[in-house]
């Protein structure tokens, strides 16, 4: 067992003996990470702080019950099997100061609002905890992602953290990082493209089991179709795993359990909201009436598409629009009765966490973790909806972005 999954065992016991698991996770300070210590409130990244593991943190907190530490999922190299009993990951529980001496590079994929809030919440906690963090962005270009990783190589970094643009082409600068000794993690956007298990050499994984995510994205539009109907889909950027593996889960999902669903037509939108203002535009031209449900793989695609069915007197509030990663845009959208639903994503948590895995890996403890989304604590209270936020819990789930 890993000092992450030893501290997971810690942490929730405590949480379940006290209630607290189920509480609504506050979004912190710009200054301080997700969860900050006692010694982040003492004295910040301060020189004299030591560096201690994440094992010595947990050795502080009473040990779990035999029972809660039956019913957890191990934080592991692969995501948990269907059913089973998810731990609330312990997101930012290092020690200030125990990131002093560690650089870090984390590389996005270009300029995105769903990007900046993992910036903002690696920065956050970087800064708790002494770590040094610079960010670069690939331009939505995955050669820009490869020459990001070299030129990281080249500044004697410790770790790399980076969300590719695409699944393949990063492999080659993933495996010559992790044969130099560099801790390398991914976000959202698997190498290799692997939907379940870390790839080989990295440290971590972080993000959902995309195909998961997108059953439950294509399960959500079933009932909101009645079952039924024509769906238009727009998709995000094919060479990612995360958008393929969204739309494979949703086709799985109604092609297993709901076969009066069937698809008109289906457009990569690229992640950027004016192309899918225009592909949802000729879809409207094109089909009309005939459309009843428009899945969108990422949450700002979907807005942009849902304003083109407002317009439509003909189509306004008749098509339920579902999406991924859940947007504070996308969720005012539900409130207004412009789109339907969302599967949940911490973007903040997710920073947080990769900072702090890229610390503990580079104090040694390279032991491969696929961290699941649902085991962030933004996404905690949405456990009993199956981690899809619609009208009726709008209250319980804080969007991160």
């Amino acid at each position: 067992m890993n000092s992450w999954t030893k501290l997971g065992a810690a942490l929730v016991a405590t949480a379940l003996a006290a209630g607290a698991c189920s509480s609504t996770v506050t979004t912190p300070p710009a200054s301080a990470g997700a969860a900050p210590s006692a010694a982040a409130a003492g004295g910040g990244g301060a020189s004299t702080v030591p560096a201690p593991s994440v094992a010595a943190a947990a050795s502080a907190v009473p040990a779990a019950s035999a029972a809660a530490s039956a019913a957890m999922s191990v934080f592991g190299p692969t995501a948990p099997p269907a059913g089973a009993t998810l731990t609330p990951f312990p997101v930012g529980a290092l020690a200030a100061g125990s990131g002093q001496g560690v650089k870090i590079q984390l590389i996005q994929p270009g300029v995105h609002p769903y990007p900046a809030g993992e910036d903002k919440g690696a920065q956050a906690e970087a800064t708790r905890i002494g770590a040094t963090l610079e960010i670069a962005t690939g331009n939505w270009a995955p050669e820009t992602d490869n020459a990001n990783v070299q030129n990281a190589m080249t500044k004697g970094v410790q770790a790399i953290i980076i969300q590719p643009n695409s699944s393949a082409a990063i492999v080659p600068s993933i495996q010559q990082a992790d044969a130099a000794g560099i801790c390398t993690i991914a976000l959202l956007t698997n190498p290799g493209g692997s939907a379940d298990t870390v790839f080989s050499g990295m440290k971590a994984y972080i993000g959902w089991n995309e195909l998961t995510d997108g059953q439950a994205g294509g399960e959500a539009l079933a009932k909101a179709m009645g079952g039924k109907g024509n769906v238009v889909i727009i998709e995000g950027a094919l060479v990612s795993s995360a958008s393929v593996d969204r739309e494979k889960g949703a086709m799985q999902v109604w092609a297993t359990k709901y076969p009066g669903i069937h698809v008109l037509a289906k457009q990569p939108g690229n992640y950027d909201a004016v192309q899918a203002r225009n592909i949802m535009t000729d879809f409207v031209q094109r089909f009309g009436t005939q459309i009843n449900g428009v899945l969108s793989i990422t949450a700002n695609m979907a807005t942009a598409a849902a304003d083109v069915i407002a317009a439509n007197s003909s189509l306004a509030g008749k098509v339920p629009i579902v999406s991924f990663w859940g947007s504070s845009q996308f969720q005012s959208y539900i409130k207004a009765g412009k789109t339907y639903a969302t599967t949940a994503f911490a973007p903040y948590d997710e920073g947080v966490a990769a900072i702090d895995l890229a610390v503990e890996c580079a104090h040694g403890d390279k032991s491969p973790i696929f961290l699941d989304e649902r085991e962030l604590p933004g996404l905690v209270p949405l456990a009993p909806d199956g981690y899809v936020s619609d009208a009726q819990n709008l209250s319980v789930f804080k969007a991160q972005w």
